[in-house]
C-alpha cells in the first residue's frame, strides 16, 4: 500500500510539470510577437518611408503630433524592457530532472515573467494613442489584455494549492490552464497577423527585435 501511494505522489509531480512546461512553452511563441514574414515588404531604419502624422491623445488627455512609425518604436521598446531574457526562456523550457534547484529557478522565473507581464500590459494600455487611427488602438487594446491574460496563466501555475488527492483531481485541475495557454497561443497568431499588417499599411519598419540593422545601429 505505502509503494502504491510513493508511485502516484510520483506519478502526480510528473504529469504537475509536464504541463506546466507545456504550458509555457505554448505561451513563449509570444516572444516573436512581431516576427516579420519571409519577404514582407517592411522597411528598416536606412528606408525613407513617408511616416504619416497624426493627433495623438494621451492618458492625461493632452494632445500632441506623433508620427504612426514613433508609436510603434516606442510600442517595440516596452516590449524589449519587460519580455523574458534569452536566460528566462532556458529555464522555463529545460528539463527539471526532478531536480530542487532547478524547480525553484522555474518557479522564480514564471513569477517574474508574471509581475513583468502585467507591467507592460499597463504600460501599453496608457501609450498615448493617435487619435485617427482606430485601427492602432484596437490593436494596442488587444496586445494589452493579451498580456494581462499571459500574466495570470504564469501565476496560475505558481499558485500555492492543495496538494491533489488522485492522479485524475490534479489532471482536470491543469487541464483548464492547459486550456488557457493554448487559447493564448491560438491568440497571439492573429495578433501576430495584425501587427505585421498595420506595420505593413503605415509603413514602418519591423520590430527592434527582429531587425538586424536596427540592432546593428543602436549598438554602436
Amino acid at each position: 500500500m505505502l509503494i502504491q501511494k510513493t508511485i502516484i505522489k510520483k506519478a502526480i509531480k510528473r504529469i504537475s510539470w509536464q504541463l506546466f512546461l507545456t504550458a509555457a512553452l505554448v505561451i513563449l511563441p509570444a516572444l516573436n510577437v512581431n516576427a516579420a514574414p519571409s519577404g514582407a515588404e517592411l522597411f528598416s531604419v536606412n528606408s525613407s518611408p513617408v511616416q504619416k502624422q497624426y493627433s495623438a491623445k494621451s492618458a492625461s488627455g493632452t494632445m500632441s503630433a506623433i508620427p504612426i512609425a514613433t508609436w510603434f518604436e516606442k510600442y517595440d521598446e516596452l516590449r524589449d524592457k519587460y519580455h523574458p531574457t534569452d536566460g528566462d526562456k532556458v529555464i522555463l523550457t529545460r528539463p527539471l530532472m526532478q531536480e530542487a534547484e532547478r524547480v525553484q529557478q522555474w518557479t522564480d522565473t514564471a513569477n517574474k515573467i508574471s509581475k513583468n507581464y502585467s507591467l507592460l500590459s499597463k504600460a501599453i494600455r496608457n501609450m498615448p494613442l493617435p487619435a485617427s487611427a482606430s485601427d492602432v488602438k484596437e490593436y494596442r487594446d488587444l496586445m494589452a489584455d493579451w498580456y494581462q491574460d499571459a500574466a495570470s496563466v504564469y501565476a496560475e501555475l505558481i499558485r500555492p494549492r492543495p496538494p491533489a488527492r488522485t492522479i485524475e483531481d490534479l489532471q482536470e485541475q491543469l487541464d483548464a490552464i492547459k486550456k488557457r495557454s493554448e487559447s493564448l497561443g491560438d491568440n497571439i497568431a492573429n495578433l501576430k497577423a495584425m501587427d505585421q499588417s498595420l506595420r505593413q499599411h503605415y509603413q514602418v519598419h519591423p520590430a527592434l527585435q527582429d531587425d538586424a540593422i536596427q540592432q546593428f545601429v543602436r549598438s554602436k
